[in-house]
């Protein structure tokens, strides 16, 4: 059924676009110096 496989494309792409709109918000939280590696936040200090 195309209809149903549209549908279920469909729901695919939003939950990958929900996965990446959250990974987004803890990206955004994370302090200076932190990096988003992993799911989480890692400190890693800025090499100059």
């Amino acid at each position: 059924m195309l209809i149903s496989r549209f549908s279920c494309l469909k729901l695919m792409l939003l939950m990958v676009g929900l996965g990446m709109a959250s990974s987004y918000e803890i990206i955004r939280q994370c302090p200076v110096h932190f990096v988003f590696k992993d799911n989480y936040c890692q400190y890693e200090p800025v090499r100059g």
